[in-house]
């Protein structure tokens, strides 16, 4: 068993130290974990675990955010929507520029980065179709 594994285990345990020369170890046996597949000794640390859901989930809502360029607000959590409104506002937002005889800085910005993230979005969809192909083949050869 790796030490990525054992640790999912030792991080959220009630008996988990820590020592500035090996990390996380057991409070009981002062040394890094030794068990293979689960720990006898394991006690579930509630606190912790809460706390690593709640870090969890932040961590997923920032990412959306920055994902779909902050217009998670407004219930757009699609990158490729995203993306299409960054770029039309943007040509909406050039086109009344010069009809005031202004150009502004910014659209050129915002296209771009509409560009970008439609383009994210769309390799990121087209990974997903792909793992989704994956599973249900893997699904298909343990059916049989």
């Amino acid at each position: 068993m790796d030490r990525a594994h054992q640790l999912s285990f030792c991080k959220q345990c009630k008996l988990r130290d820590f020592s500035k020369d090996e990390g996380i170890i057991c409070s009981l046996t002062e040394a890094k974990a030794t068990f293979e597949d689960e720990c006898p000794d394991y006690q579930v640390d509630q606190a912790m675990m809460e706390r690593n859901k709640e870090m969890e989930r932040e961590y997923l809502e920032s990412q959306q955010a920055s994902d779909s360029l902050g217009l998670n607000v407004f219930g757009i959590k699609n990158q490729i929507l995203a993306g299409s409104i960054a770029m039309i506002g943007a040509i909406v937002w050039f086109v009344a520029g010069l009809s005031t005889d202004r150009i502004f800085f910014y659209p050129p910005i915002l296209f771009i980065l509409g560009l970008v993230t439609l383009i994210q979005g769309i390799i990121k969809s087209q990974n997903k179709a792909k793992l989704k192909k994956l599973d249900q083949r893997d699904a298909e050869l343990l059916d049989k």
